[in-house]
């Protein structure tokens, strides 16, 4: 140490004074303290062993922590972005120096309005966004009510004032030149204006295929084959309402039944190899599949009754990314004891919710349970007042879950009618089962499609020698708006309706029909057309 360094103050001595910014001020061989100067420090500063005598002296490749010359040394100097605003990720880009403040929603259709935060209503504090249709640039707040199956202005309700009416055409054969076609689902794609199908086509063995349907019905896409093996396999849900379509099918590739899925192009062209979902000793069956939009895309959320537990089984559930990548292993959703089959799942505004077919005393009754985002925090299980139920349904509609189904016989014969019940997403009952239908020599397995202010059921009933299909509006706790209304005007014995919206306030309905001159039921598409000027009959 020089003879100067030993005649300064040991605070200022060395690189210790210089970074912490003193600026030290001594008489020539005085004792008296030193005069001690602050300066203005720098945000999160760094020492460098670069020695300077001006800032341009130190060089900094990242100008987000520019350099500056602080007592002969060069120091970094952090730029801290905070825009006090939780809606937004605060970053600096390294290349210009500037803050940038990223939404930590997107706005996915371009209207101008971003989707909420997963979780959050649409416009609800914290939620970050307010649009109820991030997948239409149709519908935002304040938009115009238009005859096109969307809530255009967010008020909740789809297509107000509206009734939908058979076309009268034709129904599409789907699974030509098969001994046995059965539905498995049916989704629209909006960006590419095409309805996407699945149904099982019986040829050697079951095979789980697609095809895509034109609005209009005028065209029919290829008829192809989903699984990358051939095998029994048998057709499941698919989803999605733009470019990509995912579906999840039952496959027996592995000796026993496993639950696979894979996503697909609106062509029907797969994005990538079959993922297999399940790996566990006895079958894995009746998949139910979920799309959910987040701030970056969509993930996915898959549910399917598995007998790995051994007798009664149970629901398990599977977390997928939106590529379609497993996220952690599989999630067993129902308890031990209920012997639950089934399942459907649903999104609400808040949770999840799970429906299922389970024992009840002698019988067989309806189970609900619900479930945060991440199928974990589970509520329930709930015991529905439905004897003996089969085939149900349920969608979320007004902020509850709706549920529906018709009744086996003791003869095993279908019941005379349908049946809901209104939830919340809780599994509290806000209106108690009631029948939907009037009775009937048999009512057998529907649809349900969420308007807001009323739902629209579909359903099969025995008239005339012949199951038909026909449609009913409700009201949201399940009052009927009007009397039935007769769907298919063919031939054809239909029944088993799956429907889904389509542009212009079309439904598509995918169901099971089958020709007097045959013995095997095949798969088949029609749909409904929206009527803005019709007027809803007052509850009855």
């Amino acid at each position: 140490m020089s003879a100067a360094d030993l005649a300064r103050p040991r605070a200022a001595r060395g690189p210790l004074g210089a970074a912490l910014g003193y600026l030290v001020l001594s008489g020539c061989g005085g004792r008296d303290e030193p005069i001690v100067l602050p300066m203005p420090p720098a945000l999160s500063v760094g020492d460098t062993t670069q020695q300077c005598v001006v800032d341009s002296d130190c060089e900094s490749s990242d100008r987000c922590a520019p350099q500056v010359c602080m007592s002969s040394r060069c120091v970094s100097t952090r730029i801290e972005c905070d825009d006090s605003d939780p809606c937004t990720e605060d970053r600096c880009d390294s290349r210009t120096g500037s803050c940038v403040y990223d939404p930590v929603t997107i706005d996915a259709d371009g209207d101008g309005h971003p989707r909420p935060l997963p979780g959050f209503a649409p416009g609800a504090a914290g939620a970050c966004g307010d649009d109820c249709n991030d997948s239409s640039a149709a519908a935002f707040p304040g938009g115009i009510e238009l005859c096109d199956g969307v809530d255009n202005d967010c008020d909740g309700i789809i297509d107000v004032g509206s009734s939908f009416e058979p076309t009268g055409a034709p129904p599409l054969l789907l699974s030509s030149g098969a001994r046995q076609g059965t539905p498995g689902g049916l989704t629209f794609s909006d960006s590419a204006g095409t309805y996407g199908a699945v149904f099982t086509r019986r040829i050697a063995s079951s095979q789980n295929s697609f095809t895509s349907i034109q609005p209009g019905q005028q065209a029919l896409g290829p008829v192809l084959a989903v699984p990358e093996v051939n095998n029994d396999t048998f057709a499941g849900p698919i989803v999605g309402r733009d470019s990509v379509f995912a579906t999840a099918w039952e496959d027996r590739r592995d000796d026993d039944y496993e639950i696979y899925f894979n996503r697909l192009n609106t062509r029907g062209e797969k994005l990538g190899p079959d993922v297999r979902v399940t790996n566990a000793p006895g079958f894995s069956l009746r998949p139910s599949l979920l799309e959910l939009p987040t701030a970056r895309g969509r993930e996915y959320r898959l549910v399917w009754e598995d007998e790995r537990d051994g007798a009664g089984g149970r629901i398990y559930g599977q977390l997928l990314d939106g590529e379609g990548e497993l996220v952690d292993g599989n999630l067993p959703l129902t308890p031990e004891g209920v012997d639950p089959s089934s399942p459907v799942l649903v999104a609400g505004q808040q949770r999840l919710g799970l429906l299922f077919n389970q024992a009840v005393f002698e019988g067989r009754g309806l189970g609900f349970m619900s479930f945060d985002r991440a199928l974990a925090n589970p509520t329930g299980p709930v015991v529905l007042s439905a004897e003996n139920p089969d085939g149900a349904s349920m969608v979320s509609n007004a902020g509850g879950f709706v549920v529906a189904w018709h009744v086996v016989q003791a003869n095993s014969l279908p019941g005379a009618q349908i049946f809901g019940a209104v939830l919340d997403e809780t599994g509290e009952v806000l209106v108690p089962a009631r029948a939907l239908t009037e009775p009937a020599q048999f009512a057998r397995y529907h649809s349900l499609l969420p308007l807001g202010d009323r739902l629209l059921l579909l359903w099969s009933e025995w008239r005339s020698d012949k199951y038909e299909i026909y449609s009913r509006e409700l009201s949201p706790d399940l009052v009927p708006l009007g009397d039935a209304r007769l769907i298919t005007q063919s031939a054809l014995d239909a029944y088993a309706p799956l429907a889904t919206f389509g542009p212009s306030g079309e439904i598509g309905i995918l169901f099971t029909g089958q020709s007097p001159d045959s013995t095997q039921p095949q798969a088949y598409f029609t749909r409904l057309t929206c009527d803005p000027g019709a007027q809803l009959p007052a509850p009855r």
